[in-house]
């Protein structure tokens, strides 16, 4: 299968949005001589922070010498990037070439978009024999295609408000779906400090006699010191002390998201897997997620963020208005349908100097001029921008002054349009 025939195929399967019940996958995964049943794994739930984590724990497995696998949604540019063995994108051409073996199947399973590469995911991980995936999961925890391994570890990040129409409006609701990835006898380990949270994730833990082990219980943080390029800090994890750790992925949020990582490594080598308190420093040191306040450029300071719902938007903001000096923050945002742009609004418009709407290349995307105009009720620096590609490389990131700081915000679709073009065309004509 060529790479416009796999890009269609896929695109195809996109219109068929998700199968919220695991009969298809499960039957789908049966044809192909269960996959999943051929590695072991680690599973990772959770509304904010799922892919910094599985991406640090991934880091910290191969630098303990493992053999991984990391399955990740949505990718930035390439859809090969949601695929990785050890720590490598899948290769366009295999890419192309599994998804061409496995086609037929699809088909006739009337397989999801999720669904179709989360079953790639699954044969690769087993045709290349790796030691242990990390595995995400696209939304929730009970329906999700990922939901069929049986994994030494379970983990959640942060719960927050996302994917509301799904999952439910309050945060027990969302809880309890994520809550579904949690087996019967395997550990699970939570970063949430919410109360009402925690107590979702101990009564399934309890009726599963699933060890529990929760951040606030485990973990204690102190002595944060940020920079730019990431952060210093100490942590006394498991009554064992580390000092002066570094994580690699800058803003505050990924001191948490590290610690989560880092105390999965732990719960994992009570599982037998193979990992020192060198490997865990190492790998937070070394870890690479682009998208995470990533800084890709200095005058005018360029910062990209995936940050997409309320929470994560905060996060961002946290970040970048504590670890850069700048004389105007402009933002370029887009995002999909389903997040909840008014509060999202409300909190960019407190402290963007200029703001400019994208309509993201997406089916899901939500209209750039709906989003302005709902900006407009807070600033009154807001823009619609037609052309991204013209507007951004021609205009604004051109005329900015050398103190400004212009952050690419949003939905994954936009950063990774913004991050395709500036290597392709802006470096070009600069």
């Amino acid at each position: 299968m060529s790479e416009n025939e796999s890009d269609n195929f896929l695109g195809q399967l996109a219109g068929k949005g998700w199968n919220l019940d695991l009969d298809s996958i499960q039957s789908l995964l049966k044809s192909m001589g269960q996959p999943h049943r051929k590695f072991q794994s680690v599973h990772v739930a959770g509304t904010n922070g799922k892919g910094s984590t599985c991406a640090m724990l991934e880091r910290i497995l191969r630098q303990a010498g493992h053999k991984t696998g990391l399955f990740t949604s949505p990718h930035l540019i390439r859809v090969e990037e949601r695929i990785r063995i050890n720590g490598r994108p899948l290769p366009r051409e295999e890419f192309s070439t599994q998804l061409l073996d496995l086609r037929s199947v699809l088909e006739d399973a009337g397989s999801s978009y999720f669904e179709a590469l989360t079953a790639l995911a699954f044969q690769c991980f087993a045709a290349h024999a790796v030691d242990i995936a990390i595995v995400e999961t696209g939304m929730g925890g009970r329906f999700d295609a990922t939901n069929v391994i049986h994994p030494l570890c379970s983990v959640i990040t942060e719960i927050d408000f996302d994917h509301e129409e799904f999952l439910g409006k309050q945060r027990k609701d969302i809880a309890k779906e994520k809550s579904g990835i949690i087996k019967a006898g395997v550990p699970c380990v939570s970063l949430s400090t919410d109360s009402i949270v925690t107590r979702v994730f101990r009564e399934a833990t309890t009726v599963l006699a699933a060890p529990f082990y929760s951040f606030e219980d485990i973990c204690e943080i102190d002595n944060i010191r940020p920079t730019a390029s990431g952060t210093f800090y100490n942590m006394t994890l498991l009554s064992e002390r580390f000092e002066n750790i570094f994580v690699s992925l800058p803003g505050h949020v990924q001191v948490r998201n590290a610690a989560l990582a880092a105390a999965a490594a732990k719960v994992l080598c009570k599982a037998g897997v193979s990992v020192s308190n060198d490997d865990i420093r190492d790998g937070l040191a070394g870890v690479r997620w682009p998208g995470r306040l990533q800084s890709i450029q200095e005058s005018p300071r360029v910062v990209v963020d995936v940050a997409h719902n309320p929470g994560s938007i905060n996060a961002a903001i946290e970040g970048l208005t504590s670890l850069y000096d700048y004389d105007r923050l402009i933002v370029v945002i887009g995002l999909l349908s389903d997040k909840n742009y008014q509060e999202i609004s409300k909190s960019i418009a407190k402290v963007a100097d200029a703001i400019f709407v994208v309509s993201p290349m997406s089916q899901r995307a939500l209209s750039g001029q709906t989003l302005a105009r709902h900006f407009a009720q807070f600033s009154d620096d807001v823009e619609f921008i037609d052309d991204f590609k013209e507007k951004c490389f021609t205009e604004i990131v051109p005329t900015a002054g050398s103190h400004d700081l212009i952050c690419i915000l949003g939905s994954h679709y936009l950063v990774g349009e913004f991050l395709d073009l500036y290597e392709k065309e802006f470096l070009k004509r600069t």
